[in-house]
């Protein structure tokens, strides 16, 4: 080995290791930290670094532990709603393990690029589309995946989401893992330029040009039905969902100024009739009589049991004055081991918990997007808020304006809900389009093309949100690239590991024994 390059081994930064742990954990805390409810955005590129700094001279096992520890932590409290529904904390702690797991592979492979090429000036980069293709795994992977704590999400309040429409989700992920890498490689090798080129990027996104608002508005009207706060979901009898959201629609136009014309919009969230309206036509006359009462388009979130109620559809049905339900989509997207058992007879064997989901949810074939409707409206049932996908296909169907209704009923105060309506809001802007998002219990929003709150329903309150929303047309380059940014970046993580493979292990890298 020559003289230089001995050097160079002698210069790499190493974490101390009582230290490396630690740092860790506190990577997972920051990650959270940036996330409803707490909102800290400016926190995930800082857990980025000191993720990045707690691998510094680690070698593959303790990597693994570190990632373990960092995604565990940072789900660990993002989602301990997780439990809620089924009164375990095993759904939470299966959830967080399957996440965590990502992590820990993504910080094996960094360790491994960290001892093999060093923290120079190229490695930012490279940890920059690790990350990248690591979060489009994760939010893809297994049965769907799970895109709940993707990096842009932790954004819906930053100035960076003025970059939105151009960079899309894997922008965001790939935007905020260099910033907090380069952070980490200033700390680390004491050097100013990586932290002046992360200040540049950060000023660039934030003042990237607003895309222009269009004249055209809508009115929509989101109504909260609401159900007692004790009740978490449970106790209630048949149909006061339903009676809930009849009585608050009512109370909404008695007051309404001015009258509702064709020209409103009104939107009940997921699951407002509890009742499947096909089979209770006495249901199906009570939403009738309302909607007629209305005299405007009514959106009505039901459940649709199939094959002697052996499944069902999570639907969003389009109702006209007179006409009845003219128009349906069906959840394309149920929730894996809350809606559905994927391989249930292995499952059932390993957790009676499964039992609880007795009726699994079949997905729907139609695109998120409603063709009978003037202007054109497109819908994301619940969970689906988190798929940009969905969002880029609503929009490339046509879409003017996007609803998202939803039931938080099931997760009581806790950070479910908030997180999920700052994905309706970051999703406004990535797609420049206006979005509905009608809760049952809260909270609920409407969002305009560039991000701005229109109105927001509190916790376990019944009302409505009633405002005038602009239209867009416009396709933003985040929804006209698709999927392939994530597909090059991940494209780019396999040529990082490769560069790793093919560099020599430092001195790091040679001192195993003692880090693993």
């Amino acid at each position: 080995m020559s003289r230089a390059e001995n050097a160079r081994e002698v210069r790499r930064p190493r974490c101390p290791l009582p230290l490396s742990l630690p740092l860790a954990a506190a990577a997972g805390y920051l990650l959270y930290a940036s996330f409803p409810a707490l909102g800290l955005w400016w926190c995930y590129p800082l857990g980025v670094a000191a993720l990045t700094l707690s691998l510094l001279g680690r070698g593959n096992l303790l990597a693994a532990l570190n990632g373990l520890v960092a995604g565990g932590t940072f789900f660990g409290l993002l989602i301990g709603w997780a439990g809620t529904y089924t009164g375990s904390v095993l759904p939470w702690l299966a959830l967080t393990l399957s996440q965590a797991v990502f992590f820990a592979g993504y910080a094996v492979a960094s360790a491994l690029l960290l001892r093999r090429r060093g923290l120079n000036r190229f490695t930012p980069f490279a940890l920059a589309l690790l990350w990248t293709g690591c979060e489009y795994l994760r939010a893809n992977y297994p049965y769907g995946g799970f895109p709940w704590g993707s990096a842009g999400f932790s954004q819906a309040d930053s100035p960076l989401a003025a970059a939105a429409p151009y960079i899309g989700m894997a922008g965001f992920a790939l935007l905020l893992a260099l910033l907090g890498n380069l952070l980490a490689s200033a700390l680390a090798r004491r050097s100013a330029p990586p932290l002046l080129l992360a200040i540049a990027l950060a000023l660039a996104a934030s003042y990237a040009p607003q895309l222009p608002v269009e004249k055209a508005t809508l009115r929509v009207v989101a109504i909260q039905g609401n159900i007692p706060e004790e009740s978490n979901g449970f106790g209630l009898y048949h149909g006061q969902f339903l009676d809930n959201h009849v009585d608050t629609t009512r109370r909404w136009l008695r007051q309404a100024k001015p009258a509702p014309d064709m020209n409103t919009l009104v939107v009940w969230p997921e699951n407002a009739s509890d009742i499947d309206l096909d089979a209770s036509p006495r249901a199906h006359a009570k939403v009738q009589a309302v909607v007629d009462e209305v005299g405007s388009p009514v959106l009505v979130g039901v459940p649709h049991y199939v094959q002697n109620d052996r499944y069902r559809y999570n639907e969003l049905q389009y109702w006209l004055p007179g006409r009845g339900a003219v128009d349906v989509y069906r959840k394309q997207k149920p929730v894996p081991f809350g809606e559905y058992v994927p391989d249930r007879a292995f499952f059932e064997k390993i957790s009676a918990l499964i039992e609880q989901v007795g009726t699994d949810m079949l997905p729907g074939k139609k695109p998120a997007h409603f063709t009978s409707a003037r202007p054109d409206v497109g819908a994301l049932i619940c969970f689906e808020i988190a798929y940009e996908s969905l969002v880029q296909q609503s929009v490339l169907s046509g879409a003017q304006v996007i609803v998202v209704p939803t039931n938080n009923g099931s997760f009581g105060r806790s950070d479910q809900s908030v997180q999920q309506l700052a994905m309706s809001r970051i999703f406004a802007r990535i797609a420049h389009r206006s979005f509905v998002h009608a809760s049952t219990v809260g909270e609920s929003g409407v969002y305009g093309p560039d991000g701005r709150e229109l109105g927001r329903l509190g916790h376990y309150r019944s009302g409505w949100i009633d405002t005038t929303v602009p239209l867009s047309q416009v396709i933003t380059p985040a929804v006209q690239a698709g999927s392939y940014p994530y597909l090059v970046s991940l494209g780019g993580a396999g040529l990082v590991l490769l560069y790793a493979l093919t560099g020599r292990a430092g001195r790091s890298g040679r001192k195993n024994r003692e880090d693993t």
